[in-house]
């Protein structure tokens, strides 16, 4: 009964409902009937919604207490990630503050100081449940909500960098260097070691992968804003190649170790994609070419080595158009020698080609669309002669085998 009165209070949608749904859970309290934590977590989202952190710690605090008798009161993760989005959604009301009203350059500037008081709070925080927690995940409830923390914290500090950056009051004394290192300490927050088992070892690198993939959305977002302010050098990128290229390389070594297969291969290409995108942002610098390119082949060189690792019989195969053509484009903005670049293109195409075609009964990991792979191919290169890139692009031309040979083969073949 509690349970459905204090939900209903909390769906009024304001502060008396608010009130009333509180003073229906001392009820409750008070009662000794049987309760849990699901009977006030609508009170703590509320609370976290309003962006009022301190009355979501005195209810984790509460309950903490009751648990003693109580263990169905024992707040989880879920409940602790409510604390930290109170703290997201007080820097959400200081950064609208920040864009929307006349202040004065000092007020700004402290509106700017307390956003990253409240992303260094989320840090805080995310170290305490670090510490107490996560040798203790066993659940993908747990699991999501200790991702949901990790892209809370990343969140914030992506956030009031991007402010920062963006303030008239603080553009003479910027430091980008300084936001990222920020984010990429975050992200170094979680490690794998050889004493946790293979279950737990498996759910934290799922939540380094969340993690990263945060990590590189919000460094890109960071460098495009950098970019558009000038706040760099400008032989220097905003995005940060050598260090998205490390977590690439962090992760897959991780992965490797304990799966050593493609089944995490769906959030390893989230991260791929959000490399990718950065590597084509906007502050991408004609010097960096050469640290695209190598990132453009370790994920050949990981997508050749999970397909060596998949059944090739098996019915579930992802698909990687997106993926290849992306790196495919990528080329442009990093090489800016036509004539280099189609010695890269033909590396990408090399390592695409076992994608083309699939087995009828199955096709391994993954397939690639080769026409739009092709039209990638031409807008990469649409800055050089039409002849010389129908040249280039004639050189990938598969010789399709006649009509009836696939009947003496063992697999018989189609054009994806």
């Amino acid at each position: 009964m509690y349970e459905h009165i204090i939900f209903a209070c909390t769906k009024i949608g304001t502060k008396e409902g608010l009130l009333m749904a509180e003073d229906w859970a001392g009820r409750a309290i008070a009662s000794g009937s049987a309760i849990r934590l699901a009977t006030f977590e609508p009170i703590i989202t509320a609370w976290s919604l309003c962006g009022i952190p301190k009355r979501v710690e005195q209810w984790i605090t509460q309950l903490d207490g009751l648990s003693g008798s109580n263990i169905n009161l024992q707040p989880d993760l879920g409940t602790h990630s409510l604390y930290m989005k109170a703290m997201r959604n007080v820097q959400a009301s200081i950064i609208d503050r920040v864009e929307e009203s006349n202040n004065s350059d000092e007020e700004s500037a402290e509106w700017i100081k307390q956003a990253f008081m409240q992303a260094k709070l989320c840090t805080n925080y995310l170290n305490e449940m670090l510490l107490t927690s996560m040798n203790k995940l066993d659940s993908p409830q747990d699991v999501e909500a200790m991702s949901s923390m990790f892209k809370i914290t990343l969140g914030a500090y992506g956030c009031a960098s991007r402010l920062s950056l963006t303030s008239p009051t603080t553009l003479s004394d910027k430091s980008h260097g300084s936001h990222n290192t920020a984010l990429l300490d975050v992200a170094s927050l979680i490690k794998i070691d050889d004493e946790q088992d293979d279950e737990l070892s498996q759910m934290i690198l799922e939540i380094m992968g969340e993690a990263y993939v945060e990590t590189i959305s919000q460094l890109h977002q960071t460098a495009s804003v950098a970019a558009s302010v000038d706040v760099i050098d400008t032989e220097t990128s905003c995005f940060p190649l050598l260090e998205a290229e490390k977590l690439i390389r962090d992760y897959d070594d991780y992965s490797q170790k304990i799966f050593g297969d493609s089944r995490d291969i769906n959030l390893r290409l989230r991260l791929y994609e959000e490399v990718l995108t950065g590597c084509s942002s906007i502050g991408i610098k004609q010097s960096d070419a050469e640290h695209i390119i190598r990132i453009i082949k370790v994920i050949c060189e990981q997508v050749t080595y999970l397909n060596s690792k998949t059944a090739k019989n098996s019915r579930e195969t992802v698909e990687l158009t997106e993926l290849f053509s992306t790196m495919v484009l990528s080329t442009k903005t990093a090489v800016e020698s036509p004539q280099d670049r189609t010695v890269i293109l033909s590396e990408i195409w090399d390592n695409a080609k076992p994608f083309f075609y699939r087995r009828v009964g199955g096709s391994g990991l993954a397939s690639v669309g080769r026409a739009q792979l092709v039209s990638a191919m031409r807008t990469a290169l649409d800055d050089t002669d039409s002849d010389a890139i129908e040249d280039f692009l004639s050189s990938f031309e598969h010789k399709r085998e006649k009509k009836n040979d696939w009947l003496d083969a063992p697999f018989r073949y189609h054009n994806f």
